[in-house]
């Protein structure tokens, strides 16, 4: 089943002449990771959401899955000629080649490149997760976000020190109604935003993802 994915970074005021540049590439980075392991196709009937202030940096992904489908990747293992013997049998070599691939010969396909026939090994391989793959995604998003100046700061415990654009409060990451477990910059994802600071509720607890814009904005 799919469900929106919302993912929120809570921080100190963000340069204002950066703001849309540093939120269209928090949306680029994550949607091409999603894309990539097959949580979320690129062409969808909602779009992506960018909803980004001068103190947090959202977007709201719509139709994401929590794992993706398995697929069937093929691999060269090596020419037809060097795999079947004159009788049509398995040589030693292909034969040793399965035993090292833990495979059979029914994931055996054979198909020609140019004029060279080639025996290929059809593998199944598992979907990915949301999680593990979002926190990977997401660490790779904050190392190459186009920051004009980096700046660093110690985190509560006193002797970690990350580097952002701002110091982060807080993170979101909502699938649906579930929080996702992943962390950044030393923060752990909930369900918890905050509003404006004098105007707005400090804390907001979201019980579903597609609510984040509705429940800011009351």
């Amino acid at each position: 089943m799919s469900a929106s994915l919302l993912v929120e970074l809570f921080t100190e005021e963000l340069p204002p002449k950066a703001l849309k540049r540093l939120g269209e590439a928090f949306r680029d980075q994550i949607a091409s990771g999603l894309i990539r392991a097959q949580l979320m196709v690129d062409r969808v009937q909602r779009p992506v959401r960018v909803l980004a202030t001068p103190r947090r940096l959202a977007v709201l992904f719509p139709d994401v899955l929590e794992k993706s489908a398995d697929r069937v990747e093929p691999r060269k293992l090596m020419p037809s000629k060097v795999a079947y013997g004159a009788d049509g049998m398995p040589t030693v070599a292909l034969t040793k080649r399965l035993e090292k691939e833990g495979a059979s010969t029914s994931q055996l396909e054979r198909r020609f490149e140019g004029n060279t026939e080639y025996v290929f090994l059809n593998q199944i391989l598992p979907g990915v997760r949301l999680a593990p793959w979002l926190q990977r995604v997401l660490d790779d998003s904050i190392a190459k976000m186009p920051i004009p100046k980096v700046m660093s700061y110690q985190l509560a415990d006193g002797i970690t020190t990350v580097h952002f654009v701002r110091p982060a409060h807080g993170l979101v990451a909502l699938h649906g109604g579930n929080v996702v477990d992943v962390s950044v910059l030393g923060l752990k994802a909930g369900r918890a935003t905050h509003g404006h600071r004098f105007l707005g509720a400090s804390d907001i607890e979201l019980k579903h993802a597609d609510e984040y814009e509705a429940r800011l904005k009351d």
